[in-house]
């Protein structure tokens, strides 16, 4: 419901009279925002204008997207593929140590027991077999 001051106001207005007003509100608005150009408000908005366009240079932003592959794709990217091929090859070398270790333990009591078996069979016919 419209209140008391509303009806006030714009009871004996009619449609066309309420566009009309609005008109001539337009028409000042736009004269005030033609005026504000001219004064030093106007020279910043020229300023801040004439900055975007010349901010609106391809060649950066072409640059700017091939400077960041060759760094975060190729460069990171080799990085990476160095560092996963270190990995893989220090746990490969810890597998070959490890076994290494399990051979030199079982072939050094092989080759104890065989001497030992040999020391003491005193038959020199008898073989090792």
């Amino acid at each position: 419901c419209p209140t008391a001051e509303f009806k006030a106001t714009y009871a004996n207005t009619t449609l066309v009279g309420l566009i009309e007003n609005y008109k001539v509100k337009i028409i000042g608005t736009k004269d005030s925002l033609v005026s504000l150009a001219s004064t030093s408000v106007g020279g910043a908005m020229a300023e801040v204008e004439d900055f975007l366009c010349n901010m609106n240079v391809s060649f950066v932003e072409r640059r700017y997207h091939e400077v960041r592959d060759d760094i975060c794709i190729q460069l990171y990217g080799g990085v990476a593929q160095i560092n996963w091929a270190l990995w893989i090859l220090s746990i490969s070398l810890e597998v070959i140590s490890i076994l290494a270790h399990v051979l030199v333990v079982r072939l050094r009591g092989v080759s104890e027991k065989e001497a030992a078996l040999g020391m003491l069979d005193s038959d020199s016919t008898s073989s090792y077999y």
